[in-house]
């Protein structure tokens, strides 16, 4: 790890404190406890962004610092004033003499415990939450080698030209992010919040969009530890409980570790981070019915739709089975659950149209895109894959597993949150699904994931982390008893033993794993970020070269395949293409977009490419000189171009990287140049 620096730290600490604010203030005027209220301040500062981005394009207003200012401010005004009508709504129906709180007293039994309490307890979770944040920044950043690396792999262009976008437009309309490719049709609609988010990040900062990127990717395992620290405390009471599992969460590979790095899938990352928290929130909402809170609830949900509609819909299996494992425990509140969870429903319509009607087409979107990743494994492969924490990897996580066993054996005394690990249940069924089979059944079923066996395998990682920390708190509470039997173990009070008891047990798993699998987890992750094939030094020398050619106005031509895509968030250029364009689906494109892939060289003699090249002020040509896979070719119009008369090469590096300036000369026949253009001379 070569470490951060003073300006690296600084941009991390603002991301984390535009994470937190807007969604902390509002939350504490709701009247939510502190601790949940600043672990469900991420999704809540999320949330106003999915319902404050859309209706400042509406309106006319510039997307930035101010306009979350302002969405933070009429959020809480909003929050303040329900509570205010409220609690006048209350005091009139109470009876004379009465408070005016009856209707309002939390419903809970012996599993679901009040708000935390207790400063010592909540300064050892909060050490928990810190350490397994410390560790992921440390996997991420080992992976990565410094914070502004490039991810050389499919999906980083799209997420670095989206927010190059808002931050050159101002426009935060999720159907706005057409034009990072140039998308046809007017349906389309890309949930936008995290990008959005982080244009903020970057107005305040300045920081490069690598950087910005990089700075998300770090604080993901701590945003999670967060939340889940949080639930557990919320539903158990057990501060080792809570204080080891974030730790324990940062050593798992499934999630975050390979969502960070293939893909990467950041929006989606970020929205499976926040689950817990949406369930922490959920929770508070049908039990304190306030409605303030479920206004907060409401922005919550719309926080996981403008993240991600597939980060939505798993938040939703999760809440019934939540809502279900209260009404086993306690059926009095079947009908007390309802009203309050329709009306979180229901508000989330009402601020957040658009991204529900974009979730719920979100199979269809799938399907648009023809996704439909190959069954690679047998069912008891995929199966032992999960449990033995062996997916796609060269060796399990013993040592997880361990705890994992642990935790099974002692399942009875967790249940408080078997719905959680019925929840992660449902996924592990996904997960099977689509590694292990093929049919039209598990290819619908799985399709809302893009039916892809590393996103549920992520989801399903939650699970195991809560089941391996309480494998962890079970074996210490039966080593604690071991001891207390003997005369030496009565004279040492049972909470300090306790606590050096998990501290042992931490330190040696820490041994064992040699570094909390620090350091394969970093090994994998890494994979995707070295000095190309995407965008590698040479290439990025080439594009900054570019810049000073080109200029900030008209287009460039580009192959959406070889890296250059990277030209408009890397040096504000922007390219034809601004995100990879996998061949099948060429034809999927515009006409425009189809005829300049397909015949650009035969600039000299088609009057066709000429016109677009006029409409859309084209003046260079870009080629890269990596692909962003391996059996990628050059694009067929871009083949050949040294054999085009109207363009002039005006850089070229040894590594294969190229520049053309267009300089068209008088327009030929098509029978003075070769059959194919410029692709016959390649």
């Amino acid at each position: 790890m070569t470490g951060l620096d003073v300006g690296d730290i600084a941009l991390v600490a603002l991301l984390a404190a535009v994470l937190v604010v807007p969604g902390l203030v509002i939350c504490l005027i709701a009247g939510l406890p502190r601790w949940t209220a600043v672990a469900v301040a991420p999704l809540i500062t999320y949330g106003l962004t999915a319902v404050a981005g859309p209706l400042t394009a509406a309106i006319g207003i510039s997307w930035g610092p101010i306009s979350l200012l302002g969405a933070t401010v009429l959020g809480a005004g909003a929050v303040l004033l329900v509570r205010r009508a409220w609690s006048v709504v209350q005091s009139r129906r109470a009876p004379s003499g009465s408070s005016g709180t009856a209707d309002r007293v939390p419903v809970t039994s012996a599993d679901e415990p009040a708000a935390p309490s207790g400063r010592r307890a909540s300064l050892v979770i909060a050490g928990g939450i810190v350490l397994g944040g410390l560790l992921g920044i440390y996997v991420a950043l080992t992976a990565m080698g410094r914070l502004d690396a490039i991810n050389q792999d499919w999906d980083a262009v799209f997420h670095a030209n989206a927010i190059r976008f808002i931050l050159n437009t101002g426009d935060a309309d999720p159907s706005s992010l057409r034009a990072v490719n140039d998308a046809v049709g007017d349906s389309f609609f890309y949930p936008n919040s995290f990008h959005a988010l982080t244009a903020v990040i970057g107005q305040l900062s300045g920081a490069s969009i690598p950087a910005l990127l990089g700075a998300q990717t770090v604080l993901m395992a701590g945003v999670t530890g967060l939340g889940l620290a949080a639930l557990i405390w919320r539903h158990t009471r057990r501060v080792a409980f809570a204080a080891t599992a974030p730790v324990l969460l940062a050593m798992f590979t499934a999630f975050p570790t390979d969502v960070l790095w293939r893909g990467p899938l950041l929006p989606y990352a970020a929205g499976i981070a926040l689950l817990p928290a949406f369930l922490l929130l959920f929770g508070d909402a049908l039990r304190t019915r306030e409605p303030g809170i479920l206004f907060v609830g409401a922005l919550g949900a719309a926080g996981l739709l403008g993240l991600h509609p597939s980060a939505a819909l798993t938040a939703a299996i999760f809440a019934v089975a939540f809502v279900i494992g209260r009404w086993v425990i306690n059926r009095n509140v079947v009908v007390q659950d309802l009203w309050p969870a329709l009306t979180v429903a229901v508000l989330t319509v009402v601020i957040a149209p658009r991204f529900v009607l974009a979730t719920l087409g979100a199979g269809g979107v799938a399907a648009e895109a023809q996704v439909n990743w190959p069954a690679v494994e047998t069912p008891g492969q995929a199966v032992g894959d999960l449990l033995f924490l062996n997916h796609a990897t060269e060796r399990p996580q013993y040592w997880l597993v361990a705890l994992l066993l642990i935790g099974v054996l002692g399942i009875r005394r967790l249940r408080a949150m078997w719905w959680w690990l019925a929840a992660s249940s449902v996924f592990v069924a996904l997960f099977v699904a689509a590694a292990a089979y093929d049919s039209p059944l598990t290819e619908s079923l799985t399709l809302p994931w893009w039916n892809d066996r590393w996103r549920l395998a992520a989801i399903v990682t939650l699970g195991l982390a809560v089941l391996a920390a309480h494998g962890l708190v079970v074996a210490s509470d039966t080593i604690l008893a071991t001891l207390r039997r003997s005369k030496r173990g009565e004279t040492v009070p049972a909470r300090a033993l306790m606590g050096a008891i998990v501290v042992t047990l931490m330190l040696a798993i820490g041994a064992l794993s040699e570094g909390f699998y620090a350091s394969t987890n970093a090994d994998r992750m890494s994979a995707n970020f070295g000095d190309g094939p995407t965008v590698s030094t040479a290439e990025y020398r080439a594009m900054q070269a570019l810049a000073e050619l080109a200029g900030p106005d008209g287009r460039v031509m580009n192959d959406p395949d070889d890296g250059s895509p990277w030209m408009w968030a890397l040096v504000d250029v922007q390219p034809m293409f601004g995100h990879v364009v996998n061949p099948p689906a060429i034809p999927g494109l515009s006409d425009e977009r189809q005829l300049l892939l397909s015949s650009f060289s035969c600039l000299d003699s088609d009057s066709a490419v000429r016109d677009i090249v006029e409409k859309y002020e084209i003046s260079y040509v870009f080629l890269g000189a990596g692909y962003v896979r391996p059996y990628f070719t050059r694009m067929p119009g871009l083949q050949g171009l040294n054999y085009v008369d109207s363009l002039q090469e005006v850089y070229s590096d040894d590594h294969g990287n190229r520049i053309y300036r267009i300089d068209l000369v008088p327009l030929q026949e098509a029978s003075s140049t070769s059959e194919n253009c410029g692709t016959s001379q390649s």
